[in-house]
């Protein structure tokens, strides 16, 4: 179950709350939240004001306590405890700030006494705190505008009210929020009280002695005090997405078959908030976002595990030894990829296992649970090695004014962006929903081995049938090698379903196969040799279309009679090639055709994925065969 892991996370890592990690996360303690703060104010013990300072964008974020009600407000009056927007902290807000047409004068001062009875009943507690006294009296003097206009901060209009068109990290000053620091420090820990660890504890010490309902939690099973309102800012500051809501009470959630939501299911406070706070910590630590969804996946022990999302080469980097980013031979692929893999082994005890989380909002108020899985850690290293293994390909990169090939598998949102995008002033890019739910479909290919779905094959076949569509040659090549690797796989794999040997077995390969009689993958290598003919009479820097490109997309439906066509168009290029070059690209033509069944050449049926295979294969044979001595010439392609 979900919250129970999230709850066990949370309690395994219990001692790092309130602690910024180096990679700049924090696991909040409950009954707390976190809030981007534009201005801060610095008091004395007594509740003197000392400074006041603009937050420099890199520092805005605050951990401030909560109640459930601030945690998750909308409408209405509910106050933060301490560090709060503008309108609950001042109180001489009404003084400064225009009132509209629809509000009265009591409704902006109805907010600051909203928030000053809640930090008074903290004050006056047993739980009360010095930071929270000093802070206290310097808001009972109503005087923050005040100050923050005497020391620059705030800007005034000509009729002294704050200025409308001044922003503070762009809010408005009327909608800044408010943190504070008291000084000198107390009991040597930090002034900033969105720091101190003891202020924490004074707040959860505090609110919890205000809730007294109990009932059973449904994920500790021990009857203690029940939370009505979930956390949201899940995903990202700013989300009012929750996992768990029962705010609605007109039918529709329980549907007559609970008196009330307590009837229906009950989760501790606490118990909610290390869930959630877990939850939300992973997804600022390793999740990924794609348009509304989340995706997060984590180890039990939060050991190390691969990006499920990533291309090859970020498994690579958990190989510290080998500083060589790109394999360049499928040995030192096959070697470097079950190395790395094993890195990753030897880290995790036998009770590890993997879970996998994707969350997305199905409504602005709503989070759905879009996938959850757990796996043994060791069989879903293996599925993700088996995904690099078999979607591999030999990518083109540029790199040090060379061109230059490497092996290994494409990143989800590679593969994504060069099928489903479209060129956009020199650069593919992919509709953000697109993305986000093709990533989905794709995941069960990585985690669970099971087959890329057809139509996203299909999809990327005809994309790279289309070489037309692009104006820029390298955006054309990146969707024709992403085609290539997914064309791969799925053939491959389809053989390997049908076969009785559990051996994984590669038909289709990387490298050029001249002895393959596949009929589909002989017209991919006949188009690719016509395309490099006519491409060696190219003037330097002569940047147009072959004949073979151009036809590319009919000859992929009418091979043979596309061919026929293409075919009798290379005489004049034959003709301008030395005589050495021209009867060895005559004699390839002829050794293909050989290669043919008669009645398969005939044929005029569309042909299948395969002969992007045979086209992309045959074209780096010809292309990269002494990649040294052609760099010149791969540098103009």
């Amino acid at each position: 179950m979900l919250m129970n892991e999230l709850f066990l996370l949370y309690e395994k890592n219990k001692e790092l709350a309130g602690i910024e990690n180096d990679d700049g996360t924090i696991l909040l303690p409950i009954a707390h939240s976190t809030n981007n703060a534009q201005v801060e104010i610095a008091v004395d013990l007594e509740g003197n004001f000392k400074r006041a300072n603009i937050v420099q964008d890199e520092n805005k974020n605050t951990i401030i306590p909560v109640t459930e009600d601030s945690g998750s407000r909308g409408a209405g009056i509910f106050p933060h405890p301490l560090c709060d927007k503008l309108i609950y902290v001042a109180g001489d807000y009404s003084q400064y700030v225009e009132n509209p047409d629809d509000k009265k004068e009591k409704d902006f001062s109805s907010y600051f006494q909203a928030y000053c009875n809640q930090l008074e009943s903290w004050t006056n507690s047993e739980f009360a705190h010095p930071k929270i006294k000093a802070v206290f009296n310097y808001i009972n003097r109503k005087k923050i505008i005040s100050d923050l206009t005497k020391t620059k901060v705030f800007v005034l209009d000509e009729k002294d009210k704050l200025n409308d068109n001044i922003k503070l990290n762009k809010i408005a000053q009327k909608d800044v929020f408010i943190r504070f620091i008291v000084e000198p420090s107390v009991d040597n820990v930090s002034c900033e009280v969105w720091k101190d660890k003891s202020l924490y504890n004074s707040w959860i010490n505090f609110y919890l002695s205000k809730k007294t309902y109990k009932n059973l939690c449904y994920i500790s099973g021990e009857n203690i005090v029940i939370s009505n309102k979930h956390p949201s800012k899940i995903r990202y500051p700013g989300d009012k997405a929750k996992l768990i809501s029962s705010n609605d009470n007109a039918g529709f959630t329980y549907r007559g078959r609970f008196k009330d939501d307590t009837e229906a299911f009950t989760i501790g406070y606490e118990t909610s908030q290390n869930a959630h706070n877990a939850l939300k910590w992973l997804i600022e630590k390793q999740g990924i976002q794609f348009d509304s969804m989340a995706l997060v996946a984590w180890e039990s022990s939060l050991k190390k595990i691969p990006v499920i999302v990533n291309d090859t080469i970020d498994i690579f980097n958990n190989d510290k030894e080998n500083n060589q980013l790109y394999p360049k031979t499928q040995k030192e692929f096959s070697d470097r990829l079950a190395k790395a893999i094993l890195g990753y082994k030897k880290d995790l005890e036998i009770s590890s296992k993997i879970l996998i989380l994707s969350l997305d909002a199905a409504t602005p108020g709503r989070l759905s649970v879009k996938m959850f899985r757990d796996f043994q850690s060791s069989s879903f290293l293996d599925n993700i090695e088996n995904w690099h293994r078999t979607c591999d390909w030999n990518f083109t990169i540029f790199k040090d004014k060379e061109i230059n090939l490497y092996i290994y598998a494409p990143a989800l949102k590679v593969i994504t962006t060069n099928i489903y995008g479209t060129e956009q002033n020199g650069f593919i890019k992919v509709d953000d929903k697109i993305l986000r739910t093709t990533i989905e479909r794709l995941l069960p290919c990585v985690i669970d081995k099971k087959p890329i779905p057809l139509d996203i094959v299909k999809m990327a076949v005809n994309k790279a049938s289309n070489p037309m569509a692009y104006d820029k040659r390298y955006n054309w090549n990146a969707v024709l090698e992403v085609a290539s690797a997914l064309v791969k796989k799925s053939e491959n794999d389809k053989i390997n379903r049908n076969s009785k040997n559990n051996e994984y077995k590669e038909v289709f390969t990387m490298a050029l196969d001249e002895n393959l009689k596949d009929r589909s993958y002989l017209y991919g290598r006949l188009l690719a040799v016509a395309d490099r003919i006519e491409y060696r009479t190219f003037e330097s820097g002569e940047d147009r279309q072959t004949n073979a490109k151009r036809y590319m997309s009919a000859f992929a439906q009418r091979p043979y009679k596309t061919w026929q066509i293409i075919y009798k168009k290379l005489d004049p290029y034959l003709n301008k090639l030395n005589k050495g070059e021209s009867v060895k690209y005559q004699n390839l033509l002829q050794n293909i055709h050989d290669l043919f069944e008669p009645k398969d050449f005939k044929n005029n049926f569309a042909l299948d994925g395969i002969y992007i295979l045979g086209f992309e294969c045959q074209g780096k044979d010809l292309r990269y065969k002494n990649i040294k001595e052609n760099n010149e010439e791969a540098t103009n392609e």
